[in-house]
């Protein structure tokens, strides 16, 4: 079924959907794919699992975005998930969710930074909503604590996407400008440890002015530009990706993918995050 709208931001309702479409954008435009089985069902958490599994068999150095909540938290799937990943070279990016169950995501995620990330290589990236107050503080205790470990650090930073249900717990920023300066304020921090250390860093924003502030701040610096990346939505920001690929950075799409039932949550919240939409749209 084609429904204009949703098949801009959505990949398809398979993997091999999803795969076909990254295959055809990185021939026209380079860009480069992030795979998301977009299910948040948790009381059916095998059919995430048996999905999340096949994902990781069938695909090889890719990156893979992962929600522990589909997964029930269940410990047993999470690893499993994550050794065939890595088996294959896949990185597995945790997800930031709802800010009900964001502490036991964060405490899951240390916990396989510390496992399955090395001095010399990372594997797991950990994703940091800048849109809450004690994020900031939260990524300066990581960056500090995993780099006296010895251990890199995968980051994604992006400003968070769980405003309409997140706002009322008092943790959130009251206004975009204050949302805007955390952001901000935590690309410069981390780029500032990016000149001792090699942690993998992606930039998940549509912000002009933070990805311009994010490469001036690259270049003057001489940092490695392989361990820093930038990602966009399907369907949303091209010129800004474009953009990025110029200044020869990597630019990642994000690929969700599933049937309509299942995708419909991951829709819903870009549509409510990006009311002013039909400016990316052609």
């Amino acid at each position: 079924m084609y429904i204009p709208l949703y098949n801009r931001f959505i990949a398809g309702s398979t993997l091999k959907h999803a795969i076909i479409r990254a295959n055809n954008l990185f021939l026209s435009h380079k860009y480069k794919p992030i795979y998301d089985y977009s299910y948040e069902d948790p009381n059916n958490e095998d059919i995430c699992y048996k999905e999340l599994k096949y994902m990781s068999t069938k695909l090889e150095n890719n990156l893979i975005a992962i929600k522990l909540s589909g997964l029930n938290f269940n410990e047993k799937y999470i690893r499993e998930i994550i050794h065939l990943g890595v088996k294959n070279n896949n990185k597995l990016l945790v997800d930031a969710e709802n800010i009900e169950i964001q502490d036991k995501i964060n405490n899951t995620t240390n916990d396989l930074l510390s496992e399955f990330n090395s001095k010399l290589n990372v594997n797991i990236y950990k994703t940091y909503q800048m849109y809450r107050k004690d994020s900031y503080n939260t990524l300066m205790e990581d960056l500090i604590d995993f780099n006296h470990e010895n251990i890199l650090l995968g980051i994604k930073l992006v400003r968070g996407a769980y405003y309409k249900t997140d706002y009322k717990s008092g943790k959130l920023f009251d206004n975009i400008e204050e949302t805007h300066n955390s952001y901000n304020n935590a690309a410069n921090l981390i780029l500032k440890f990016q000149k001792n250390v090699n942690n993998k860093v992606i930039f998940a924003t549509h912000n002009k002015n933070s990805i311009d502030n994010i490469i001036k701040i690259s270049e003057n610096n001489n940092l490695n530009k392989e361990n820093i990346m930038f990602a966009q939505l399907l369907g949303m920001a091209d010129n800004t990706s474009n953009s990025i690929l110029k200044k020869n950075f990597s630019a990642y799409k994000y690929f969700p993918y599933g049937s309509i039932f299942h995708t419909l949550p991951y829709f819903s919240r870009r549509l409510y995050e990006n009311y002013e939409i039909m400016k990316y749209l052609k």
